[in-house]
């Protein structure tokens, strides 16, 4: 659905994507994600599958928190890798 917002300022929607001008700025206001048009609803709905950072992992170390003592900075990565600073 196309629709003219403000024709003073040039605005015009389509569905949830705005295009203007506004104090001599062109904007473009995104109110939802782009997907392709062959996504269905389930598609969209379902959470993301992410590959794992974890693979190959040798440590991880925050740095903050719960994760020091002292000097000791603990791994979270589950390797045990614990490093003294």
């Amino acid at each position: 659905m196309i629709k003219i917002i403000n024709s003073k300022r040039n605005a015009f929607k389509i569905s949830n994507l705005k295009f203007g001008y506004y104090l001599g700025f062109r904007i473009l206001i995104l109110g939802f994600l782009l997907l392709p048009s062959a996504a269905s609803a389930a598609l969209i709905i379902q959470a993301p599958k992410y590959i794992g950072l974890n693979s190959g992992l040798v440590g991880y170390w925050s740095f903050d928190g719960k994760d020091m003592a002292g000097v000791t900075a603990y791994d979270r990565s589950g390797n045990a890798n614990n490093g003294t600073l």
